[in-house]
């Protein structure tokens, strides 16, 4: 249905605006050899992050793992998305929510 549809672009959205976030924790795993342990440390403050349109908070967890919280139409959903180191130094992502978009999910 058209909710659907709208938690559709609602998603791709947050997910878009998470972009940042993650080259963060890439540039900074890079340079450092850690993972940021605060947003304070990738340069980005909450403050930052409330502007976006989607994104009511990110928390930073150990490893490097990223956490979500939506506003708007889907307000109080969660992303996590956990950096797996990959080949050459690159990082994959492995992404997760509670939001479910057209039968599948959030991060598909």
């Amino acid at each position: 249905g058209i909710g659907s549809i709208a938690n559709g672009s609602a998603s791709a959205l947050a997910l878009s605006e998470l972009t940042v976030v993650k080259l963060g924790v890439s540039e900074y795993r890079m340079s450092t050899g850690e993972w940021p342990r605060s947003l304070a440390e990738l340069g980005m403050t909450v403050d930052d992050i409330r502007n976006s349109h989607s994104l009511a908070d990110v928390r930073m967890e150990k490893g490097g793992v990223v956490v979500a919280t939506l506003k708007g139409k889907l307000q109080g959903e969660t992303v996590t998305l956990t950096p797996l180191p990959g080949a050459f130094g690159a990082i994959n992502w492995e992404c997760s929510s509670s939001v479910r978009v057209l039968g599948s999910g959030f991060c598909n």
